[in-house]
């Protein structure tokens, strides 16, 4: 049993303690340093008489009772008038977030925690201390297993893209370069959990005037190549900047999806779709079809001749038949809203969108996979050429 200090002994440890320190004193009377502050409180708050015995904060009378909360176990007839209000206090504000699952129950327990106690909120709603601690600790989730880790990811996957992609091609991302083996509707979940959602496509403007000449569609919308520069389309499209419209030419081949040339001009004229079929030849040698709109470019004797001279056979949309160059109609839909559309037009001129297409066409061919394949038009290129 500890000793019991008298009045005058008590007043001599306070003095002693203001002459040599609160530390030292504690050491030489074998006291702790706790007691002797306690002490000195009482004799500042109630005066010397509050240092008799049994007149002190730890005594039997004065020790601060904790507040019970077995009246929850307890039947309404069984309660008496504080604890029937305390439990009626307690059920109108849970009120609006009771719950039948846990994860609703630890909800209504964040948010009533600035009300009742921790304990008494997860005694009535049957909820453990520690489940709710861990529920809190792995942040709020609202599904179960929720993985912060990969929320992390998909996150970051969202922004980096700049809004443009959605569950679909996160999901592929996610599985291609992080290793993972997920379905798509679980990346959805996710997603809707933290509120991302890509940027809507815009309208497609409209096409200019087309020439003279008409050709065949030989393609007929058969969109599908066995091998290399078996098929190809082309079209051009505007893209609206803070200096005016610039005008973007691409030639795509249908076997793997790959841009393989394209040209930018600030005026739509023939020689923009010209150069860019003279390079694309240059790189790849000349396809046995190209196929196109009946735009002005593609609808003249130059388009007409460069094609006989190199053995390519012509192939045209019919009029007003946008679905007929579908592919690569699709491509400037996936360009645009993926890049384009991610910028205000205020931030595009003529000195960076030159780089913003560069960038996101070597992007397209070599690092973006199709939902189709799974894979880059690179690696299918790669695969039948290695074959």
């Amino acid at each position: 049993m500890a000793k019991q200090w008298t009045k005058n002994e008590k007043l001599n440890i306070i003095n002693e303690s203001k002459k040599i320190g609160i530390l030292n004193a504690a050491l030489k009377f074998d006291i702790s340093t706790s007691t002797i502050k306690r002490w000195k409180s009482e004799v500042k708050v109630k005066g010397e008489g509050a240092l008799e015995w049994g007149s002190g904060t730890q005594a039997k009378g004065n020790i601060k009772k904790f507040k019970s909360h077995d009246w929850i176990f307890k039947e309404p007839d069984d309660m008496s008038i504080e604890e029937l209000r305390e439990a009626l206090k307690l059920e109108r504000a849970l009120k609006k977030h009771l719950a039948k699952t846990t994860k609703g129950k630890c909800f209504a327990i964040f948010n009533v925690k600035r009300m009742f106690s921790l304990k008494l909120s997860c005694l009535y709603l049957k909820v453990s201390r520690y489940g709710y601690l861990k529920w809190l600790k792995n942040g709020k989730p609202k599904y179960k297993n929720y993985n912060r880790i990969l929320a992390i990811k998909i996150r970051c996957l969202f922004y980096l893209f700049k809004k443009r992609y959605g569950y679909n091609m996160i999901t592929l991302f996610l599985n291609k370069y992080f290793k993972e083996r997920l379905n798509p509707w679980v990346v959805y979940r996710y997603m809707k959990i933290m509120s991302l959602k890509a940027v809507k496509k815009k309208k497609v403007p409209n096409y200019d005037k087309s020439g003279p000449l008409r050709f065949e569609n030989l393609l007929n919308r058969n969109f599908k190549s066995k091998n290399i520069n078996e098929k190809w389309v082309t079209d051009v499209t505007y893209i609206k900047t803070i200096n005016g419209n610039v005008y973007l030419s691409v030639i795509k081949d249908l076997f793997n999806s790959e841009i393989i040339d394209w040209k930018l001009s600030v005026s739509p004229n023939n020689k923009l779709c010209h150069t860019n079929l003279i390079s694309a030849i240059k790189k790849r040698g000349a396809p046995k079809i190209i196929h196109s709109d009946q735009g002005s470019p593609y609808t003249n004797e130059t388009w007409e001749r460069l094609c006989k001279t190199n053995n390519i056979n012509i192939s045209m949309s019919r009029r007003g038949n946008s679905p007929d160059n579908g592919a690569c109609e699709s491509f400037f839909g996936t360009f645009k809203n993926e890049c384009i559309y991610t910028y205000k037009v205020k931030e595009l001129h003529h000195s960076n969108i030159y780089k913003i297409i560069s960038d996101y066409i070597e992007f397209y061919n070599y690092v973006r996979p199709s939902l189709k394949h799974k894979k880059t038009p690179y690696e299918i290129r790669m695969e039948k050429v290695s074959f």
